[in-house]
C-alpha cells in the first residue's frame, strides 16, 4: 500500500523542507505490529512506536510533559483549521516559543510535524525514520521529554505533532 504524506521538522530553530513522500508501509523501519503497551489509541501508539526506535538506537526513553503536549495540540488543532504545515504559527511563533508560552521550562530541541490520510502511527514513525533531519530529532540524545498531539481535519487528513524537550 502506497500513500502521500508531507513530513516537516524544526530543530533548534532550523526549519526544513518540507517533504512530500510517498511511503510503502514497513520499507525501512522494521517496526513491531505489535508491541507491549500498544494501545488502542493512535497517540499511545505513536509514543510506543518512537520509544521502540529509541531503544533499538540505545537512546533514552522519553517521558511525557504536559505542557509540551498542550502546545503540541494547541499547534496541531490550529494547522488542521487552516489547512497548513508550518512550525512557526500565523502570529509568528516558533515552537519554542510555544513551548515556553505553555510553561515547559526546559529546552525545546525540535518539533516534528505530518499530515497523510492515514491514521496508523506506523505510518508516520516510519517517515520519520526513513528521512535524515527527522530521524536525527527523534533520536536527539539529550531529549528527556515528549509532547504528542493528533487530530483529523475536516479535510480527512490525520496531523500529527511532536515537541521533543530537555
Amino acid at each position: 500500500m502506497l500513500f502521500l504524506r508531507r513530513i516537516s521538522c524544526h530543530c533548534d530553530g532550523m526549519q526544513t523542507d518540507r517533504r512530500d513522500v510517498i511511503l510503502g508501509l514497513g520499507a525501512s523501519l522494521a517496526l513491531p505490529l505489535a508491541t507491549p503497551g500498544y494501545a488502542a489509541t493512535p497517540m499511545d501508539g505513536l509514543y510506543a512506536l518512537i520509544a521502540h526506535m529509541r531503544a533499538a538506537a540505545r537512546v533514552s526513553v522519553l517521558h511525557h510533559d504536559p505542557h509540551l503536549r498542550g502546545a503540541a495540540q494547541t499547534h496541531i488543532g490550529a494547522l488542521a483549521q487552516q489547512d497548513r504545515i508550518n512550525h512557526v504559527d500565523l502570529q509568528g511563533t516558533t515552537p519554542a516559543e510555544r513551548g515556553r508560552q505553555a510553561g515547559y521550562t526546559g529546552h525545546v530541541l525540535g518539533e516534528l510535524l505530518a499530515v497523510g490520510p492515514d491514521e496508523d502511527p506506523r505510518s508516520v514513525v516510519s517517515a520519520w525514520h526513513d528521512h535524515g533531519q527527522t530521524r536525527a530529532v527523534l533520536l536527539e540524545p539529550g531529549a528527556r521529554h515528549i509532547g504528542l498531539a493528533h487530530t483529523c481535519d475536516g479535510f480527512g487528513q490525520n496531523r500529527w505533532s511532536i515537541l521533543l524537550g530537555a
